[in-house]
């Protein structure tokens, strides 16, 4: 968990880079603000075929694409008990601490129910992501500057809140003497894993819309670093893809296009529009225009890819994500409603709003201070009431006290009574004897 003014931002699967320097300079902190979930995207929850589409016949070739913090069918299940047992057939290979269900999940779908085979690829992973993270990245690195180069960036969310994520591989071709394949891979794996660290709510947001922008590449010189860069995203970042978006696809890319779809699996090719022109329609289907660029159709204004530290950490061009045909009431929950879903356990402390945290923590806080407040008041009550007590205690003593001096009075009284009598006594006895 990284702190960051008043507002924690957890890091869901691990740290990625060591010592984040966009979280220490305060201008770059004020832009990755704006890039993490906005308040309201905590209040979305997807439904239906955006959490998992059904196939008619045969389930493991259903498409999930929320796995975490969500009910699991019968049969999911029953595939994860029988892939624990797997699991507890190798102690020897040690489980990461943020692993669970959900991410089980991913691997037995990426290898269509395949159990054994899906294990594994899960090994595989880890010992990628042991050897991939954490990078230590500063910036004034080329990994940084490939971010910035307008090659590969994230720009704008998506109508349910997902990042989208920019590719333009002319950019790259232009700059294949200064950045080495080794930082332009090390450069893609980063951005993604942010995308996952700090730009989505699991449960919620899982997954990431991808625009390709393929004008101004010959594909002749696309570098060998791409097909890697497509290979690991493929592997190692599953059910990551919503829809991926390629505009600028001539009839030379179309036969690089028709290779690279033999590479990644099927599922992931029929997430792939191709868009004819940055004004087909199609494009509009998931983003809202001021989410996206001018040149790409949009209304967001154009980025410039010359500026250092201009395009990372992410740009957010608009507050607004909702489609033209859409009210948010009808898509999100209320904030009370949310209070109670969390009051109720239904969304893990680590995943909940920090928003929502910050406030119930005032109101915690708040609460206490009133208690305190009113404790205060009855301890002044019990004061009060005490030195009253004591105040009427004292005026007995004084009452005990004159009441004291008027039985001593009396006893002198009586004394010098006696006294008398004892006088009238003797003269009495005196006349007696004479």
């Amino acid at each position: 968990m990284i702190k960051a003014t008043n507002l924690q931002y957890n890091t869901q699967y691990g740290e990625i880079i060591k010592e984040p320097f966009f979280l220490q300079d305060p201008e770059l902190l004020e832009i990755f603000k704006r890039s993490i979930p906005p308040k309201e995207a905590y209040y979305f929850f997807p439904k239906d075929n955006d959490v998992i589409e059904l196939h008619k016949k045969k389930p493991e070739k259903n498409v999930r694409r929320i796995f975490l913090n969500v009910p699991y069918l019968e049969y999911e299940q029953k595939w994860l008990d029988e892939y624990k047992k797997i699991i507890d057939k190798h102690p020897e290979n040690i489980i990461p601490y943020f692993w669970n269900d959900g991410l089980n999940l991913t691997f037995i779908y990426s290898t269509g129910c395949k159990l054994e085979k899906s294990y594994k690829r899960m090994i595989e992973y880890f010992a990628w992501y042991k050897k991939s993270f954490p990078l230590n990245i500063q910036p004034k690195d080329n990994i940084v500057h490939i971010l910035n180069s307008g090659f590969l960036y994230i720009h704008g969310r998506d109508h349910q809140f997902r990042p989208i994520l920019i590719c333009q591989p002319y950019i790259l071709q232009k700059n294949l003497k200064q950045f080495s394949s080794n930082d332009i891979y090390n450069a893609s794996i980063f951005i993604c894993q942010y995308m996952i660290n700090y730009m989505m709510i699991p449960g919620q947001i899982e997954n990431w819309i991808i625009y390709v922008n393929l004008n101004g590449t010959d594909g002749i010189t696309l570098p060998i670093a791409m097909t890697k860069i497509v290979k690991s995203l493929s592997d190692n970042f599953i059910s990551r893809l919503y829809k991926c978006y390629v505009l600028g696809l001539n009839p030379f890319l179309t036969f690089i296009y028709n290779i690279v779809c033999k590479i990644v699996e099927k599922v992931t090719v029929e997430k792939i529009i191709l868009l004819k022109n940055k004004e087909d329609p199609k494009k509009n289907l998931y983003i809202n225009p001021e989410n996206l660029e001018i040149r790409f159709g949009g209304k967001a204004q154009d980025l410039e890819y010359d500026k250092e530290n201009s395009l990372f950490p992410p740009r957010m061009p608009s507050d607004y994500f909702f489609l033209e045909n859409e009210n948010p009431k009808d898509i999100l929950i209320t904030e009370e409603e949310y209070i109670e879903k969390y009051k109720a356990g239904q969304i893990p402390l680590r995943n909940a709003s920090p928003y929502i945290l910050e406030k119930l923590k005032k109101e915690t806080i708040e609460k206490y201070k009133s208690e305190i407040q009113e404790d205060k008041s009855e301890i002044k009550e019990d004061k009060s009431e005490i030195k009253e007590d004591k105040s009427k205690i004292q005026e007995d003593k004084s009452e005990i006290k004159e009441d004291k001096s008027k039985i001593q009075e009396n006893k002198s009284d009586i004394k010098e009574d006696k006294s008398e009598i004892q006088e009238d006594k003797s003269e009495i006895q005196e006349k007696n004897d004479n």
